[in-house]
């Protein structure tokens, strides 16, 4: 294989890394609202019910919990579902519960009916808890910490812009090697595979709900259904949006630094299980389409590699440049990685940068596991249950 190759694989990863998703990237961050960092007084804030599922939380709840409890918000109320926890979830919740009387209500969820995703049908009794005079519904997972003010700043802005839906993205925090290197590659592929501007352009299938801060309208909420209209599907939060979007409803996905912030996953095996979960659906199922998006994914990333194996394997100084110049790209790529996700992850920015290969591989395992369990076996497994798709269910996030 001639130095031709070599080089033509690094004019094409310049293209589409620095060109076409730098773009992409910047395009959609541009987009995203920012909450505002002041909210005048108000003489009276609408009523809000936060929605929290929690199943074997126990790790990560409390910290969670309080930060919600203890919001300068002044109308709110905390409705947790424990949902079959089988660790000191329970117990936890018990203690805030008494600890916060007027503010935490916990509700027991059983196991769901068929039909039902788990997190699906333990959102939808939490909200039959909710105050009858609640009229906005915050809906967020049981691992995410809030700052102090980010309600009352998500309310303001979901006024400011007329919206029916507010969802924030999160910082999201790495601590080990596989986190740090897989994270920033799928919240990347993530994030430059859409076009935000057409959030709210009915004719675009865009559509966004972030588990870990979505905020909503109730009136619309239950004109739409709740979620008994999207109870088979895996990913709930994406599908809040879709429904929102269907009836008309106007979408804001905001960012801030210090807003809301969690530890998605724990290792490598819980960030492969979390994702797999998600990705066939995200991708529109089918192993044709996943083989496809994993070839994509790990093409734009592994080009420079690829030339740089290519370059080695021939001798004279035209190799020995090809081969530097093809280096210094793999390194300038996982550079690029860490700085454009710094401001969504919080993590090691020289285990990211030079890890990235690593994160590509999980990525691909991800895939080929989701292919395999999702798209063929129709089922994956997460928190101790079977999720299986129900055949009569309409896949709404194609």
């Amino acid at each position: 294989m001639t130095l031709l190759w070599c080089y033509a694989l690094l004019a094409v990863h310049l293209v589409v890394w620095f060109g076409l998703m730098g773009r992409a990237w910047h395009r959609n961050v541009r987009a995203m609202a920012r909450l505002p960092r002041r909210v005048p007084a108000r003489a009276r804030w609408p009523r809000v019910c936060a929605i929290v599922p929690a199943r074997n939380e126990e790790r990560a709840l409390e910290r969670a919990l309080r930060s919600l409890l203890v919001q300068d918000y002044p109308n709110l109320v905390v409705v947790c579902a424990n949902d079959g926890s089988t660790d000191r979830t329970g117990a936890i919740l018990q203690r805030l519960a008494a600890e916060f009387p007027d503010r935490l209500v916990v509700t027991d969820v059983p196991e769901p009916p068929p039909g039902w995703m788990g997190k699906t049908h333990a959102q939808w009794r939490a909200v039959q808890r909710a105050p009858a005079d609640a009229t906005l519904l915050l809906f967020t997972d049981a691992d995410v910490e809030h700052a102090p003010d980010t309600l009352r700043r998500a309310v303001a802005q979901l006024d400011a812009d007329r919206a029916d839906l507010l969802a924030i993205f999160p910082v999201v925090r790495s601590e080990s090697l596989a986190e740090n290197a897989a994270l920033p590659v799928l919240m990347h592929a993530g994030l430059t595979g859409v076009d935000l501007r057409g959030l709210n352009d009915p004719r675009r299938r865009v559509a966004v709900g972030i588990g870990a801060f979505t905020l909503l309208r109730r009136g619309l909420y239950e004109r739409w259904g709740g979620h008994d209209a999207i109870r088979g599907e895996v990913i709930d939060d994406i599908a809040l949006g879709v429904m929102t979007k269907r009836a008309g409803g106007r979408l804001v996905l905001a960012r801030d630094p210090r807003a809301v912030q969690l530890r998605m996953y724990h290792g490598l095996w819980d960030l492969v299980r979390g994702f797999e979960k998600n990705v066939h659906t995200a991708v529109g199922g089918g192993v044709v389409r996943l083989v496809a998006a994993a070839f994509a994914l790990s093409a734009v990333h592994l080009m420079p590699l690829v030339a740089a194996a290519i370059a080695w394997s021939h001798v004279g100084t035209e190799a020995k440049l090809a081969f530097f110049l093809a280096g210094a790209l793999a390194l300038a790529t996982g550079e690029v990685l860490a700085e454009r996700t710094a401001r969504f992850h919080r993590g090691n920015l020289w285990a990211t940068a030079l890890g990235y290969p690593l994160g590509v591989l999980v990525a691909l395992v991800v895939f080929v596991r989701s292919a395999w369990h999702g798209a063929v076996r129709g089922r994956v497994r997460w928190r101790g249950r079977t999720l299986t798709r129900p055949p009569q269910q309409v896949r709404i996030l194609r």
